[in-house]
């Protein structure tokens, strides 16, 4: 598809919209600058030699550039910066589907099963864990530090997550390109030819019914039994949305983290509306 683009507006067809070019230049640029900026950040630290504040190190973007320094030793180094810099925007971009997306619609589920957010409130209060001023969150004080820790223990708060999770995960394609010498067989498909590109899809895997009862439905309730019976299957090898493996998303805990604070949040503010 990027050749056929490219092919019809050499003929003069511009098959994208004008806005399209815009936005896409508008974010190139962007991360463009934020590359530079992280450049110049840890160029200061090598120069004074002294570690800078924690919130203004990049740790993730020298990691990302050291490994595409030994990997891709051949590109230029207007090339790489420009690998590094798509690399930076496929995280920033994860961060905003999870935490936007899946946010956004369990907010949109809780407000359509008033029950569920009874239950976190009563959650809440049998733990004592106040949420009643979440403004007054505070990253320096030891007792603030500990509240995502106390939510993440908290059993039906968590299913509420999965749950979102599993109805409406990111829902990006995973492709793969099977080995060019042999056929191979993978998830009980056998003979797939050589250079085969084959895709795992969270959505399908997340309502099959064979795996799920009521697939199609948003029950937190689901996950409460899978918890207490087998840890592990009730997400690693069951809720596929990071997915698993060596080759897992690095920011599965950060996102629960951010997602768990922000629901509760919003209960809060549902109840008291």
């Amino acid at each position: 598809m990027p050749h056929f683009y490219a092919f019809m507006r050499k003929v003069g067809i511009d098959l994208l919209p004008r806005q399209y070019r815009e936005s896409k230049g508008f974010l190139e640029q962007w991360m463009s600058n934020m590359t530079s900026k992280a450049d110049r950040a840890t160029d200061q630290k090598r120069r004074m030699d002294v570690p800078l504040k924690l919130a203004a190190e990049p740790v993730i973007y020298e990691a990302t550039k050291a490994a595409v320094e030994a990997d891709s030793p051949h590109l230029s180094e207007e090339a790489r910066k420009k690998v590094v810099a798509s690399e930076m925007f496929n995280h920033i971009s994860a961060s905003r589907e999870v935490l936007g997306l899946v946010l956004g619609y369990t907010f949109w589920y809780l407000a359509q099963h008033p029950h569920a957010q009874k239950c976190i409130w009563a959650e809440l209060e049998e733990y004592d864990i106040d949420m009643t001023n979440p403004e007054q969150l505070d990253v320096a004080d030891p007792a603030s530090r500990s509240r995502p820790i106390e939510l993440d223990s908290l059993p039906y708060i968590r299913a509420v997550v999965d749950e979102s999770l599993r109805m409406r995960p990111i829902s990006i394609l995973l492709p793969r390109i099977t080995p060019s010498d042999r056929t191979v067989s993978v998830a009980g498909v056998d003979n797939i030819p050589p250079v085969t590109r084959i895709n795992a899809f969270q959505w399908f895997v997340h309502r099959d019914p064979n795996r799920w009862e009521n697939a199609q439905e948003w029950q937190p309730e689901r996950w409460l039994g899978r918890r207490e019976t087998d840890k592990k299957s009730s997400r690693e090898d069951v809720l596929w949305t990071f997915p698993s493996g060596p080759r897992m998303c690095l920011g599965n805990n950060w996102t629960y983290y951010g997602m768990l604070l922000g629901e509760d949040h919003m209960c809060f503010y549902v109840e008291t509306r």
